[in-house]
């Protein structure tokens, strides 16, 4: 006899339905890692032009008029690049508890799919257990059939 588990349905629907919620996971997380890559290169970017207004300051082989301008250009550079990095802050914020979100809901499909498995595997061990017993009964059976057999000859 063959296990043949009712609900073989239901656990595989829950399955699909863990998996596709470890992809909406994954692409939350994956677009969050780029958002934060994209706040490093800003960083990056405004220290390089903090880097450069310094030299240029320091070491200029530069006219003083072309040098001002330079300077006023990386100054406001650096300005809207704070700004652009307060916003891009905001996103990663945001995306954050995007990425917070799918893992609860990953998580709640994952103990969705845990406990119709678990309800077969009980139900398994129950089928299993309860042919043992059909099995040592038919055994028990002929062993006292054989018995009485031989007794009667």
């Amino acid at each position: 006899m063959k296990f043949n588990f009712r609900m073989q349905k239901v656990l595989e629907h829950r399955k699909v339905q863990e998996d596709l919620a470890k992809t909406d996971f994954q692409a939350a997380l994956v677009r969050l890692n780029e958002e934060v890559e994209k706040l490093q290169y800003m960083i990056d970017q405004k220290k390089k032009a903090r880097v450069k207004s310094f030299e240029m300051e320091t070491g200029s082989n530069v006219p003083n008029s072309l040098q001002n301008g330079i300077l006023e250009e990386s100054s406001r550079f650096q300005k809207l690049q704070d700004v652009r990095i307060d916003k891009q802050k905001d996103v990663i914020t945001g995306w954050e508890k995007e990425v917070e979100s799918k893992r609860e809901i990953l998580k709640s499909k994952a103990i969705d799919y845990k406990i119709i498995e678990k309800f077969k595997e009980k139900k398994k061990q129950q089928f299993v257990e309860e042919n043992n017993k059909i099995e040592q009964k038919e055994n028990d059976e002929i062993s006292i059939l054989r018995f009485a057999s031989r007794n009667k000859k």
